[in-house]
């Protein structure tokens, strides 16, 4: 896209505002991942600095897994603008006995609108140390406990798939713009 994905204006609000207004109807408290603390004041969450700035998803991750000190997240990526609740309620729901519960969209997993619990950082940490930086590689590490929620799962809770939309290409945000006005 050439500039950050999560400012992007989608109706009223900026692509994050309707993450985090999402989100936030089932997790409690939303905290927002970024560069420096001060980043997104007016998102409607609490931003923490990443501890690994720039070096990609695992490290925010690890970040905010170490921060919120609950026994899970949901992990959404600013740019899932119309990610269902219901759709990380079900996922929050297959959790017990597992590290990470993960959409599988055509049989490729989507780590980056996912359920992690905090036992996941010990794994995670391992993978960072080793000079991972992408969830793919989190999910590919031995030791991790993964669930994969296949499509059919999925459209239970998001008929359309909607949750799993990624705004990563003007005509991206084109067409999440053209879904807004429609909804």
């Amino acid at each position: 896209m050439g500039e950050d994905k999560a400012g992007l204006v989608l109706g009223d609000h900026t692509l994050l505002a309707h993450v985090v207004g999402r989100v936030a109807s089932v997790c409690e408290p939303v905290l927002v991942v970024a560069r420096a603390a001060d980043e997104y004041p007016d998102c409607g969450a609490t931003v923490i600095a990443d501890r690994w700035p720039g070096s990609g998803p695992l490290g925010g991750l690890i970040t905010g897994l170490g921060t919120a000190g609950a026994p899970c997240a949901a992990m959404v990526a600013a740019d899932l603008p119309f990610v269902e609740p219901a759709v990380l309620s079900g996922l929050l729901t297959l959790l017990a006995g597992w590290d990470a519960v993960i959409p599988e969209i055509g049989g490729l997993p989507q780590p980056h609108c996912a359920i992690y619990a905090r036992a996941a950082v010990e794994v995670a940490e391992a993978v960072f140390d080793a000079g991972g930086r992408s969830l793919r590689e989190l999910l590919d590490a031995p030791g991790l406990r993964v669930l994969y929620v296949k499509d059919e799962r999925l459209r239970a809770w998001d008929a359309d798939l909607r949750s799993f939309l990624n705004v990563n290409t003007p005509e991206d945000l084109a067409l999440a713009r053209a879904m807004l006005e429609n909804a």
